[in-house]
């Protein structure tokens, strides 16, 4: 827990969504910590939502660490009927892989709320719902300006005419390598999101054995 700040979100939270915390702040001073009592583990079905409100990511999706940097996915606001909790979420997605499920935040940063209540997400829906015919999608998340994601965030985007064949006299341009067959961790066939932990060399090493 190296960058905690213990600023005491996380056991906010857990008030919020459970009568039966079982973490909090050990010890004193520079040895505080936020850790879990003695034989006891986080077991809610709500404890995904402590991750949204860490703000300095020392609580992260154990299925989406290490996967790809949040700047190159692309946030859409999704509903699903769920039966547990709002079903309201942001999907983060590259291609056609759903790497990271999330609440919705507002413009402040906190997740929102409907009807007067919290819009917490069920660890089912954040950890188990990773395809997209899982979710009806609604469109793209507002993305605020200044946030680092809006440089790779298009809303009402047009695609540029391709002029490479008309510069070429009418000649399609030919690929020159497909970089595919040259390196093993650009291997299409294998679904990152679906893959239990951080992707290393051995996950694309084991696959074309």
């Amino acid at each position: 827990m190296t960058r905690c700040i213990l600023c005491y979100r996380c056991t906010y939270v857990a008030d919020q969504i459970t009568n039966q915390r079982v973490h909090g702040v050990l010890d004193r001073g520079d040895h505080a910590e936020i850790s879990t009592y003695i034989s006891k583990a986080i077991e809610n079905d709500f404890s995904g939502n402590m991750i949204d409100v860490c703000p300095v990511g020392a609580l992260t999706d154990k299925t989406f660490r290490f996967k790809n940097r949040v700047w190159f996915t692309k946030p859409v606001d999704a509903h699903r009927d769920c039966p547990t909790c709002s079903g309201k979420v942001t999907l983060w997605f590259r291609g056609d892989e759903v790497l990271r499920v999330t609440a919705r935040k507002d413009q402040w940063g906190e997740v929102q709320s409907y009807d007067g209540k919290p819009g917490w997400i069920c660890n089912t829906c954040r950890f188990d719902k990773k395809d997209m015919k899982d979710w009806v999608i609604e469109g793209p998340m507002q993305v605020a300006r200044h946030s680092v994601i809006s440089a790779n965030h298009y809303e009402k985007g047009i695609k540029p005419a391709e002029t490479v064949a008309r510069v070429m006299g009418g000649r399609n341009p030919k690929l020159l390598m497909d970089i595919h067959d040259v390196s093993d961790v650009n291997d299409p066939s294998v679904d990152l999101s679906k893959i239990n932990g951080p992707a290393t060399g051995s996950t694309f090493t084991t696959k074309n054995k």
